[in-house]
């Protein structure tokens, strides 16, 4: 952990100095971010419309991982010379994309490749979006340790940016992984912490979702009526929004409970 950060601030130091604006590196962050995430919208809006959470499915078994986009950014006055800063922009837009889209694939190595490189010129929030990405990237190949590692250097970063949608990702993709390391406990207290940030943004289609995963956190311990309660909740409210896809996989993640030799 402490490597990553002293990368990243140096990276972040090199960055401010690049521009060479004299301006405080928190007016820079946030000028350059806010102006990257609208570009980054732009570019991506023919394949996800308002800037929603894509979704990888890892099976009608083991729930989703949310894979973060941008979340929102707040932008400050500062004096950033456009033309230094509107390259830089699209450069980082585009492989962001482009490692986007190669997740949607499976196509992990490329957009492992992509993302890193994304990582070395973005703004502080967004790297942790990018921690974000790497690290579900690690949990599809079921490289836990690393997984881990990356998603708790996004988890610090958008606790001190205080990006909400970001952190929400990254407590259910963190619940997720605890779920599988057998941690219950502590998969249950992220995916509810996650539930609260998402109630309070008021975005139902990721609520479904984290009940969905709180279905699976208590049928991972057998405990049947809580998770048909909670997957009940998810196909609920995905009907509601006419999530099909959502509302076939919960289904069959009750399927499966009721078929447990064990089920009430």
């Amino acid at each position: 952990m402490s490597e990553l950060l002293d990368r990243m601030w140096a990276f972040l130091t090199e960055y401010e100095n690049l521009l060479g604006s004299g301006a405080p590196i928190a007016t820079i962050l946030a000028t350059v971010g806010g102006a990257l995430y609208w570009i980054y919208r732009r570019l991506t809006a023919s394949k996800n419309p308002a800037g929603k959470t894509l979704l990888i499915d890892q099976s009608a078994s083991s729930g989703n991982v949310a894979i973060q986009t941008f979340g929102s950014v707040n932008v400050h006055a500062g004096s950033i010379q456009q033309e230094t800063i509107v390259g830089l922009e699209f450069q980082v837009a585009d492989l962001i994309n482009r490692g986007i889209i190669n997740m949607e694939r499976f196509q992990l190595d490329d957009a492992e490749k992509l993302l890193r490189e994304a990582w070395s010129r973005l703004p502080i929030r967004a790297v942790g979006n990018v921690y974000l990405n790497l690290g579900t990237i690690y949990f599809s190949r079921k490289n836990f340790s690393l997984a881990e590692e990356y998603l708790s250097a996004a988890l610090q970063i958008n606790r001190d940016t205080n990006s909400k949608p970001a952190l929400a990702t990254t407590y259910a993709n963190l619940g997720e992984l605890y779920r599988h390391d057998h941690n219950f406990e502590k998969a249950e207290a992220y995916q509810m912490k996650a539930l609260a940030i998402e109630e309070a943004l008021g975005r139902k289609a990721e609520i479904a979702n984290i009940y969905l995963n709180l279905g699976l956190v208590h049928a991972s311990q057998c405990h049947h009526r809580t998770a048909e309660e909670w997957f009940n909740k998810s196909v609920s409210l995905s009907k509601e929004l006419g999530i099909t896809s959502q509302v076939e996989k919960t289904r069959k993640c009750i399927a499966m409970l009721r078929s447990c030799p064990n089920y009430p």
